[in-house]
């Protein structure tokens, strides 16, 4: 059974994570809308907006912590950054091989790493 914190927990990650989705995706498509930008290099950029949103509110709201620990926002980063690095082989490989536009491919990339995130972000950043 799973447990009414965990449940809570999950749902407030969800609502960041979808204020962060929007966050990236407004700088994701920006970027390779409006300049020469690699899409790659766009999907970094939206996605470390997202990651810097996230961690405040994630800490603050979904995880209640009001510690000043330093090693937070660390942590916070290389789970992070591992999403970020699958994400974006996904995304290559579905624009490079599949030719799917980039938009898509981006979201099927972000979704990936939901749970992984989740739990990276409760177990080894926050201990909540």
């Amino acid at each position: 059974m799973i447990s009414t914190k965990l449940k809570d927990q999950f749902i407030r990650f969800a609502v960041v994570g979808g204020i962060c989705t929007v966050v990236n995706y407004i700088i994701f498509i920006s970027v390779t809308e409006l300049t020469p930008i690699h899409y790659l290099v766009a999907a970094t950029l939206g996605f470390l907006a997202g990651v810097i949103t996230g961690f405040y509110i994630n800490k603050k709201w979904t995880f209640s912590k009001d510690d000043e620990n330093k090693f937070y926002f660390l942590k916070y980063f290389l789970v992070y950054s591992f999403s970020l690095a699958v994400n974006l082989i996904i995304l290559e490989y579905l624009v490079e091989n599949y030719e799917m536009p980039k938009l898509i491919a981006q979201t099927i990339a972000t979704g990936t790493t939901v749970f992984s995130n989740f739990f990276g972000s409760k177990v080894l950043v926050f201990k909540a």
